[in-house]
């Protein structure tokens, strides 16, 4: 088991985005098995390290609610890991807690008890899928620059080449002015020859 890490050295541990569900009894004490007590709550991970997680938590009585904020409560859950065979297991307290809306409360919590190889399962897991959200991230980053080069090269295009356009019809223009002048020249030189 994972000694007692208190709150603030949970900062040090690097955070994953970690959307799993999490069901979750909150406690007045570690021993606590009161009818109350055994209540589950659902909600979800939002983020976790090694040091603890983030719950979105739903549907918190007020009472639970109060110690949650007060940070007098010790939680007891299971995430569900959808490539584990097994819930995996936690005891851990509150560090802080914020009410959202649609009677959503978010609890940050730091962990007081969890297998190691759970734990560790836990980091590969959320590292794997931070890992494909990077690439995924990556790759739309490139296309969106591909399109957006795409769009700038095609509105360059467009530009130029209406640009040779119109050079290329002032080009014809002039030429058939000159093509004009230069009938009405032959005319009036052959005119002018039948006259005489």
């Amino acid at each position: 088991m994972v000694p007692d890490i208190h709150y603030s050295e949970r900062r040090k541990y690097p955070r994953f985005d970690l959307y799993l569900p999490v069901h979750f009894h909150i406690k007045d004490s570690p021993e606590d098995n009161t009818p109350e007590s055994m209540k589950y709550f659902q909600g979800f991970t939002k983020n976790f390290s090694k040091g603890g997680l983030l719950i979105e938590a739903f549907n918190l009585s007020e009472g639970q609610i109060r110690k949650v904020e007060n940070i007098e409560a010790y939680i007891e859950g299971s995430i569900l890991l959808p490539t584990h065979p097994r819930p995996i297991r936690f005891q851990a307290r509150p560090a802080w807690s914020k009410k959202e809306e649609n009677n959503i409360e978010l609890i940050g919590v730091y962990f007081t008890k969890i297998n190691k190889e759970d734990l560790e399962t836990l980091k590969n897991f959320a590292m794997m899928l931070n890992k494909k959200t990077r690439i995924l991230s990556f790759i739309g980053g490139v296309l969106f620059n591909v399109i957006l080069a795409f769009i700038i090269m095609a509105t360059y295009i467009h530009y130029t080449s209406s640009k040779i356009i119109d050079k290329q019809n002032e080009t014809i223009k002039m030429l058939q002015h000159e093509q004009k002048e230069m009938s009405e020249k032959i005319k009036f030189f052959f005119n002018k020859n039948e006259n005489r």
